[in-house]
């Protein structure tokens, strides 16, 4: 079944992981359980230089659910070793460039520009997580 037809999220919602090309890694957010922290701490660079780095970042492995529209089933993905934001970030971001270095397929281009795409994050064999375009 083709998700996108009927995954229609509140724009607004902030229970939501974006994708983030900008990235290097991904960044947990508010909507994430924290599982368990690594002794590791990280200094997060802006994207330009007038706004100084944050420092002492926490490095995490966290857990974040979703709810599939079709069946109501919910499935907890587990986000290894990111940043973590917590409450200083209402959503969480992930990286689409070291998603497919951990087997995770990013389609990230819209069925508007290529009809085959599926327009999806997919776990080859067990999960299709649909995009959404927020314009």
């Amino acid at each position: 079944m083709d998700l996108s037809k009927i995954y229609n999220p509140d724009h607004s919602d902030e229970n939501r992981a974006e994708l983030d090309s900008h990235a290097d890694t991904c960044v947990d957010g508010a909507n994430t359980i924290p599982l368990w922290f690594t002794e590791h701490h990280a200094s997060v660079s802006p994207f330009i230089g007038e706004y100084k780095p944050l420092k002492d970042i926490p490095i995490a492995s966290v857990a974040i659910s979703w709810d599939n529209p079709v069946d109501g089933s919910t499935v907890i993905l587990v986000i290894n070793e990111a940043l973590y934001f917590g409450n200083h970030m209402p959503y969480s971001l992930l990286c689409p460039n070291q998603l497919p270095h951990n087997g995770i397929n990013v389609n990230d281009t819209p069925k508007i520009f290529n009809s085959a795409s599926s327009h999806s994050i997919t776990i080859p064999g067990k999960l299709d997580l649909p995009l959404r375009c927020v314009v």
